[in-house]
């Protein structure tokens, strides 16, 4: 498909269907709801089994396998979940320049150990500085729907190789794999909604993934294709458009040692050698650090380089314990004055909690 075709999804959500088409849509949006429904009563349904299960067995061996299951259910939930509220309201961009080179690795790291686990081989070449102007989450998101897809070809491993470069009036992600492949009869439905290649994967077992990726790199103007040859593998290929003229920002100031996602979760900050807390909220997260908005009226600013406690309270009263971190920057000026947080101490079972947290904002 031309890159000038408008998505059949995007229309979908744009146009206004005319009283002739009233009934099309209506059953449009039936055996959507109805497909969606049954998939999700999947996912939860084994999710709740296994975890059910997990409680009231004995043995620490069949427990620790419930649990993993009751895992990958939750998993294949959330990405659902990403691939349904793109495809419901993401038609309209946030568009600003974008380093492609850090948002694709950004994202691979979120696939990487899941990969490495069923024997998959990555080869990585990633053009620094690779510039454009996009809607970074949308972005993010279509690549992270094509390494799901791939990493689901390849059951029993293989090789997956990424590459991103600038051409002359492009940019090129191509995403190949040396998986099971696509059958010649199917691969013409691939970017149609509900079809799915594959009887895997929280992606293609509801057929939302390839179509809303689709959808979303034809909305920023590009084009999203795809080869295969069966038991040879599959490259999906993604073309943005390129601005030679495109204002390329300066380089973070420091390096990240984190991926860090957007996020916003209460929290209650104490200063070390004081009684006092205050409650607030963060804005950004990683597994070492967050930014912290500073409360109005504040009685006392703390000061860079201080020492501090953090508990971040996510899922109702639960709480991410940081019994002792470092303000390492300070902005005090805006509606975002906040400060950022240098995690010092971290326990294991607060670091797993973080990296799920950030896990699930990574969209």
């Amino acid at each position: 498909m031309k890159a000038q075709k408008k998505s059949r999804l995007i229309n979908a959500v744009n146009t206004p269907p005319s009283s002739g088409e009233s009934y099309n849509a209506e059953k449009h949006l039936r055996k959507f709801c109805t497909v969606t429904s049954h998939e999700l009563s999947n996912v939860l349904g084994a999710l709740v089994g296994e975890l059910d299960f997990a409680l009231t067995h004995n043995s620490p061996t069949i427990r620790q396998r419930a649990m993993e299951v009751a895992l990958e259910a939750a998993a294949r939930a959330q990405t659902l979940a990403l691939n349904l509220r793109y495809f419901a309201v993401h038609t309209r961009l946030d568009v600003h320049t974008v380093d492609l080179s850090q948002l694709v690795l950004d994202t691979l790291d979120i696939v990487e150990k899941d990969l490495e686990k069923t024997g998959v081989k990555l080869s990585v070449l990633v053009d620094a500085g690779t510039f454009a102007t996009a809607d970074s989450g949308a972005v993010q998101q279509v690549v992270l729907n094509l390494l799901t897809n791939a990493g689901y070809a390849m059951p029993s491993g293989g090789k997956l190789s990424i590459t991103l470069k600038q051409l002359p009036k492009s940019i090129e992600l191509r995403i190949t794999d040396t998986g099971e492949g696509i059958a010649a009869d199917k691969i013409d439905h691939i970017f149609e909604p509900y079809f799915f290649a594959h009887d895997r994967g929280p992606a293609e077992s509801l057929g939302l993934g390839l179509a809303v990726s689709k959808a979303l790199v034809e909305a920023h103007g590009g084009e999203l294709n795809v080869e295969s040859t069966e038991e040879e593998g599959t490259t999906f290929t993604m073309c943005l458009p390129f601005d030679p003229g495109l204002p390329r920002p300066n380089p973070f100031a420091e390096k990240r040692k984190h991926r860090r996602v957007n996020a916003s979760l209460p929290v209650i900050v104490g200063m070390e050698g004081t009684r006092e807390t205050f409650r607030t909220e963060l804005i950004t997260l990683s597994i070492g650090g967050c930014f912290i908005l500073l409360p109005d009226g504040a009685s006392r600013l703390p000061e860079a380089n201080a020492l501090l406690s953090v508990q971040i309270f996510h899922y109702g009263n639960q709480v991410v314990d940081i019994p002792k971190a470092r303000i390492v920057n300070l902005c005090r000026v805006g509606l975002n004055s906040g400060m950022g947080v240098e995690f010092l101490e971290v326990t294991p079972k607060a670091k797993k909690v973080l990296e799920a947290l950030v896990k699930s904002h990574a969209s």
